[in-house]
Formats: C-alpha cells, sequence, structure tokens
C-alpha cells in the first residue's frame, strides 16, 4: 500500500480528481464510492481464460481528511495478477507504477 498526503486539499477535490483519472484512463469504479472504493479494468474470465495476455487491473483508494483538513490517499492492488502467472504479475505491478506516479502528480 501506498499513502499519498495532499495538505490543503479537500477530500471531495481529490476523490473527483482520482475519480476522473480512472475514468480517462478505461477503469471502471467496480465496488464502493469515490471515497473507498476499487477500480478496475479488463473483465475477470477474460485473465483466466487467457492468463497474462488479457488485461485485468484492480486497485483499491481509500480517502480520509487529515486533522488539517487535507487529504490523505491509500492506494493499493485490490488483486495479485497471480492469474496471469509471471506474466501477469509483472504487468500488474507496473500498471500500479505507473498508476501511483499519476496519483503522485495529481
Amino acid at each position: 500500500m501506498v499513502e499519498f498526503n495532499k495538505p490543503s486539499r479537500n477530500w471531495q477535490e481529490v476523490s473527483d480528481l482520482i475519480y476522473n483519472m480512472f475514468i480517462a484512463e478505461h477503469y471502471a469504479l467496480e465496488e464502493g464510492t469515490k471515497i473507498d472504493g476499487i477500480y478496475g479494468i479488463g473483465n475477470a474470465a477474460g485473465r483466466f481464460w487467457g492468463g497474462g495476455f488479457v488485461t485485468r487491473n484492480k486497485f483499491s483508494i481509500k480517502i480520509f481528511t487529515t486533522p488539517d483538513d487535507g487529504t490523505l490517499i491509500h492506494f493499493d492492488k485490490a488483486m495479485s495478477g497471480m492469474g496471469g502467472g509471471i506474466m501477469g504479475m509483472a504487468k500488474m505491478n507496473k500498471e500500479f507504477d505507473r498508476v501511483k506516479l499519476i496519483l503522485q502528480n495529481l
């Protein structure tokens, strides 16, 4: 899990930015809400049959208000990538790092 602290940033603004970023990247909010949800891309059944050749990623986002009225973001993988074997795990880690960089710069 990775934490990002956004001091002096309103949690609603941050949750909207994150939601819009994931939508622009072709992810969908598959579970939960903008402040405590799981964003995913791809198809689980496709990953099962196609292994690492099929894109399937899921990430967890949790947004908290800090005592100084800032925002804290928890970002984590919501799946291991093991269903796609070694290739699937490598792709998952690469995508995690890519999305982490985007979130860092929001």
